[in-house]
């Protein structure tokens, strides 16, 4: 059992977090939980095998919502101790009202939408469950899990049948008599006739093709067909296509320094989307206009394409790029990739003319954060899959991964820079990261275009600033309130402070003077005069 951070907040108190998810977060935050002691915890969610999906009547959801708040309140379970709302049609409206005033800063809907929705009664939870669906079939289907959806309505209309049905799927046995009945609810008064119409017609546009097929079944005959928000499509519907602008900008990042995070942010406040070098099957199929040309880049979301410029996640890399010619390495920046499935299967590689690049966005992440990250990518990869990973998250798994990679490393140094290796965990990735890095710097003077230096830290501590800067250089607005947070952690006590200065010095041998100068901040406090 699991909520996928789709439960929202109680009794108002904090803003809900699911609107600016998207199905790699959702993933994780259905393997996330508390324990009964309010601790956190993860485990690896691909040990995932089967997903039942459970839907349950809309209208009946958002009501049931309201009830079990008052009840957590009533319950002494939440930060506050008073329930001003009666159990009625008009108390459950009021509440709505008051629910969705409170996060419609964080919908990430804009202005003259949210304005439209104001005659949709508890908008806010209807636009939640709709994205909490389309994210959970999203995650089943481009996960390759095996999911069965079933409705609480089959519960309540055939008790026996719907749990041997629920019971087949899950391999399980029957042991014991079935229950003798399944609550129902009766919320129908509620809700009018015209609030379920103008719902309807909501849910149309936000539901992907195939969560409406499973809604529709909840919805009033005629209102299937109704069109009263059509003109906010452009704002929140999965169907919109849109046209390809056709200047790029090359988001440049080394990998796992936030190049993926930096991406949804944009489209998280600018509500237009951003392009990829990557793509699978399964999202070409479900974004229309999914690719600019046949050679890419491809759509990352259904959300409008921008007007001018479109931000363009590249990897800029690959197994040999240490040896790779500069022109090798502008190269492999354009080239995309469009595989069958996530484990890429059959994969077409493909090229576009770097001349559609007029800008690059460089990001930049501090080299021993980024070395942690690609350790934890690695342990997460391969420890759910390969019960021989030998290496944990801790600070003796750390080291023992470095001295695996430099162990198999290849690289030929000079003495000078042999010496200091000796004394550098992971030397053979800051060997790496320091050429990419050289090679980056280099593209917009090859290219003659414009670039903007962004540094992964600067998102989290100078948020507002960063962002707006981005935006400004991607010709973009901020259709949002509220900047979302930008998740940011650090390591810094994974490494002496003896292996960070062998680490600076090796970086002024190996890397260029633009690449010095941009990661001396880096080492700007420990090289400063006590």
């Amino acid at each position: 059992h699991t909520h996928c951070s789709g439960y929202a907040t109680v009794a108002l108190n904090e803003r809900d977090v699911l609107y600016e998810k998207n199905v790699e977060e959702f993933y994780l935050d259905c393997a996330s939980g508390l324990t009964s002691h309010g601790r956190s915890f993860l485990y690896d969610p691909r040990e995932v095998r089967k997903v039942v999906h459970l839907i349950r009547d809309p209208f009946d959801n958002v009501v049931h919502r309201f009830r079990n708040e008052g009840h957590q309140v009533r319950q002494g379970n939440a930060d506050v101790v008073e329930w001003d709302y009666v159990e009625t049609p008009e108390g459950f409206k009021e509440w709505c009202s008051k629910f969705d005033d409170h996060v419609k800063g964080s919908m990430g809907l804009p202005e003259d939408v949210l304005g439209e929705l104001k005659s949709v009664p508890c908008h806010a939870l209807f636009y939640q469950y709709i994205l909490w669906h389309n994210n959970m079939a999203d995650t089943i289907e481009s996960k390759e899990l095996d999911g069965m959806i079933m409705h609480i309505e089959e519960f309540k209309d055939d008790l026996e049948k719907a749990t041997k049905k629920l019971f087949s799927f899950l391999d399980l046995p029957t042991v014991g008599d079935y229950p003798a009945s399944f609550p129902k609810d009766r919320f129908r008064d509620f809700f009018t006739h015209r609030d379920r119409e103008i719902i309807s017609s909501f849910l149309k546009i936000a539901a992907s093709e195939g969560m409406w097929y499973e809604l529709e079944r909840y919805m009033p005959v005629h209102a299937k067909q109704a069109t009263d928000f059509h003109n906010m499509g452009h704002a929140i519907s999965p169907l919109h296509y849109g046209k390809w602008p056709e200047e790029f900008v090359w988001l440049m990042t080394f990998p796992h320094a936030g190049g993926k995070a930096t991406a949804h942010m944009v489209k998280a406040i600018s509500r237009t989307t951003t392009a990829s070098n990557f793509a699978s099957a399964y999202q070409m199929k479900h974004r229309p206009n999914s690719s600019f040309g046949d050679a890419g880049p491809f759509r990352s979301s259904t959300l409008p394409f921008p007007e001018r410029y479109i931000l363009v996640e590249t990897m800029c890399h690959d197994d040999t790029y240490v040896d790779l010619s500069f022109d090798a390495f502008i190269s492999d920046c354009s080239q995309t990739y469009k595989y069958e499935n996530k484990h890429m299967g059959h994969t077409t590689v493909k090229k576009y003319d770097d001349k559609l690049v007029k800008k690059v966005v460089h990001l930049i992440r501090d080299p021993f954060d980024n070395i942690i990250a690609h350790f934890h990518h690695d342990t997460a990869n391969q420890s759910g899959a390969n019960k021989q990973w030998p290496f944990r998250y801790t600070q003796e798994g750390l080291r023992s991964w470095c001295k695996s990679k430099d162990d198999q490393s290849t690289f030929e140094y000079s003495k000078e820079i042999t010496l200091l290796a000796r004394d550098i965990p992971c030397h053979s990735f800051l060997y790496k990261y320091v050429l990419w890095h050289n090679h980056a710097f280099a593209v917009p003077t090859r290219l003659k275009i414009r670039s903007l230096n962004l540094y992964y830290e600067d998102l989290h501590f100078e948020r507002d600033s960063t962002i707006n800067e981005l935006l400004g250089f991607l010709g973009l607005e901020k259709k949002v309130l509220e900047t979302p947070m930008f998740h940011h952690e650090t390591y810094q006590d994974s490494f002496s402070r003896n292996e960070r200065d062998a680490a600076y010095k090796f970086i002024q041998r190996v890397g260029s003077s633009e690449t010095n100068y941009v990661l001396a901040r880096y080492f700007r406090a420990q090289n400063s005069p006590n």
